[in-house]
């Protein structure tokens, strides 16, 4: 997994407990990951629960950072960071990091083949929470894994382990997604495609919201095919 750090902003005792865990890490590890400064270093996935345990994940990654995840069928995805103990835990004790999958590395599907907006229900939903797709990821980076409760307006809140972002999150629900191009994502061609949010539209139960290619949030019938974006929660 690599990831982005400035060494810089650490205490000096924090950075020589860093170095001493990266140089812990030389020897080869099934499951490690990059630490990227002006050269790599190694890191296992059990090193980046307890940074995370330790409340210093945002020092660490001098806030806006990411990460990446091997997946099995679609190969190395890069996870950005766009919030730091934002998220309602089952376990309030924890902190967290929620990561939002970078590109558009999956199928399109509809977000409801049968037309329902809602969330809860959706194919997507089910999609996401199964076991199948869960273990397509890395086994460090699923034990890392945090289901979380999320908010769906005038629908049932849900527990999710994957989840795609709403249109308020996308609207300044989180610290790192502050413009439209934030929301802006790419394929696996590097060409910009529209994407699902879970967040039904008010004005009817068939319509969902997505985000076009310019990261303006729209509304379409729920049983189109769209590409999506996963977020998800790592925490300990």
């Amino acid at each position: 997994m690599n990831i982005t750090v400035n060494l810089d902003n650490l205490k000096s005792d924090e950075r020589e407990k860093l170095l001493g865990l990266i140089n812990k890490a030389s020897s080869p590890m099934k499951e490690e990951f990059s630490c990227v400064k002006r050269r790599e270093d190694k890191l296992t996935w059990e090193e980046l629960g307890e940074i995370i345990e330790a409340g210093k994940a945002k020092e660490f990654f001098d806030g806006k950072g990411s990460i990446s995840v091997e997946i099995e069928g679609v190969g190395t995805a890069i996870f950005d960071i766009i919030g730091y103990d934002a998220e309602k835990l089952m376990d309030p004790g924890k902190h967290s990091m929620t990561l939002w999958m970078r590109d558009l590395l999956f199928e399109e599907m509809p977000f409801s083949a049968e037309g329902n907006n809602k969330w809860e229900d959706s194919d997507i939903r089910k999609y996401l929470q199964s076991d199948s797709f869960i273990k397509r990821f890395e086994p460090g980076f699923r034990k890392l894994l945090s289901p979380v409760y999320k908010d769906n307006g005038k629908f049932p809140e849900t527990y999710d382990v994957f989840f795609l972002l709403s249109k308020e999150e996308l609207e300044g629900g989180y610290e790192y997604i502050n413009t439209e191009a934030d929301r802006v994502k790419v394929d696996e061609n590097g060409e910009t495609d529209v994407h699902w949010t879970r967040s039904a539209y008010r004005g009817n139960a068939n319509s969902a919201w997505f985000v076009s290619t310019s990261g303006f949030v729209s509304n379409y019938n729920a049983n189109w095919a769209f590409r999506f974006s996963p977020a998800c929660v790592i925490a300990r």
